[in-house]
């Protein structure tokens, strides 16, 4: 394929039924559908017009990379209706993402054992993704997904073209966050956020955030940061850090990030006491404090025996 450095299946349109749409954002939809004879069941992540062909490639070429059970997997890609930019063909994963299924659970609650191996699954796959010198840089459970036996897959690696080492291009996705004019999404997305990884800088008599575009960065401690943040999300069924404050207090949620506040002084979350400590580790104000998916992987891993 000639968009990307990893080797990558050229699907036949033909060979893909598309069934319905089952999602849509700013950069793309997502259909679901069939493929070949054995009519195995793929999602088809199809880009809209004003994305071009370097963001597909970005997240086509990450993706053949990968190779984990905890991380979305790749089939192919296929050309439709004579569209010059690439569709990922994806595995389907039944229950869709992981933020609905935890709303879905808030009635009946979820036991902790559950909890923690989908925080395993997580773990698991960002070690996978860590090793392969790739950062994810918008870990959330909003981009994870899991399937009916409850296995967490990480999806969504496109967005930005980031390394372990710090090598890699700090590439701008075709709409960048500090032009979005959709406050409540740009808060959102940054309540994951690192200290140290925040766009964001006080000016002015009132100290007024304003978003700095030099100052936006996505590393591996960021990862680890937002880990904490996703832990946080699936003991409260899928609130998000901070509580309420993103919508109603956005500068309060600037502030509290840049000092090093935790989202749990923010809202109350019942966990073992074993979880609550590797969450507080991750979010270690000094990002070389923080552990590493590796590390978690292991000690999440102890507490499922």
């Amino acid at each position: 394929m000639p968009t990307t450095q990893h080797e990558v299946l050229v699907i036949s349109p033909e060979e893909i039924k598309i069934a319905k749409q089952i999602g849509e954002g700013y950069y793309s939809t997502v259909v679901r559908g069939t493929w070949g004879p054995s009519c195995t069941q793929v999602a088809v992540k199809q880009y809209k017009q004003h994305v071009d062909l370097e963001f597909a490639k970005v997240e086509i070429d990450r993706l053949a990379q990968v190779a984990h059970k905890n991380v979305v997997r790749l089939h192919g890609i296929v050309y439709t209706n004579n569209n010059k930019i690439p569709s990922p063909v994806m595995e389907w994963v039944s229950f869709g993402r992981l933020t609905t299924f935890l709303f879905r659970c808030r009635e009946k609650g979820l036991r902790g054992e559950k909890l923690i191996r989908m925080a395993h699954d997580i773990a698991a796959g960002m070690e996978h993704l860590h090793s392969k010198n790739l950062v994810h840089g918008d870990l959330a459970t909003r981009n994870c997904l899991i399937d009916s036996s409850l296995e967490v897959k990480i999806a969504d690696l496109g967005h930005y073209d980031c390394r372990v080492d710090g090598k890699g291009v700090h590439r701008k996705a075709p709409r960048d966050v500090t032009k979005n004019k959709d406050d409540e999404e740009i808060v959102m997305k940054l309540a994951w956020r690192a200290p140290e990884c925040l766009p964001i800088a006080f000016v002015g008599k009132n100290g007024q955030p304003q978003f700095c575009s030099k100052k936006k960065q996505r590393t591996a401690e960021g990862d680890v940061w937002a880990f904490g943040c996703v832990l946080y999300e699936l003991w409260t069924l899928g609130r998000g850090p901070f509580g309420r404050m993103w919508r109603e207090e956005k500068d309060r949620v600037y502030r509290a990030i840049i000092n090093g506040h935790k989202p749990t002084e923010y809202g109350r979350v019942v966990m073992r006491s074993q979880v609550r400590v590797l969450m507080d580790n991750c979010w270690e104000k000094e990002p070389g404090q923080r552990p590493k998916f590796s590390v978690l992987e292991k000690r999440l891993a102890a507490q499922l025996c």
